[in-house]
């Protein structure tokens, strides 16, 4: 996981960090998890949506969120995150690790609901 992370982080450019998505291979009903992870030098953002969070939520970083502008590059698609989702790398590591071993929400991270 942690080269993978590495990849991405290197060949993530500034102006069009990317974002992976996750999804869950055995989901038949699909009503499982969705995880994404975008990558921006030494930070990220989280994105989970299932049980527990049907609608989505988003990592926080610091500070309030005071707009949808921050922007992740997901297969030609520009993707909104909240402002302030931004996390350091080290809890993106850590979170991807621990969802791809339980398959839900990661714990230890603070989490926000998007744009109503």
């Amino acid at each position: 996981m942690d080269t993978l992370i590495d990849r991405v982080r290197v060949e993530s450019p500034e102006n069009a960090p990317i974002l992976m998505q996750m999804y869950p291979t055995d989901d038949e009903n699909g009503d499982g998890a969705e995880f994404g992870v975008g990558i921006r030098d030494d930070r990220g953002v989280l994105w989970y949506s299932g049980p527990g969070a049907p609608m989505g939520v988003y990592s926080t970083g610091e500070g309030p969120c005071v707009d949808y502008e921050l922007a992740y590059f997901y297969a030609n698609t520009w993707t909104g995150f909240p402002s302030n989702a931004e996390i350091p790398l080290n809890e993106i590591r850590r979170a991807f690790k621990e969802h791809l071993q339980t398959g839900v929400r990661p714990s230890g991270i603070k989490w926000q609901s998007g744009p109503a």
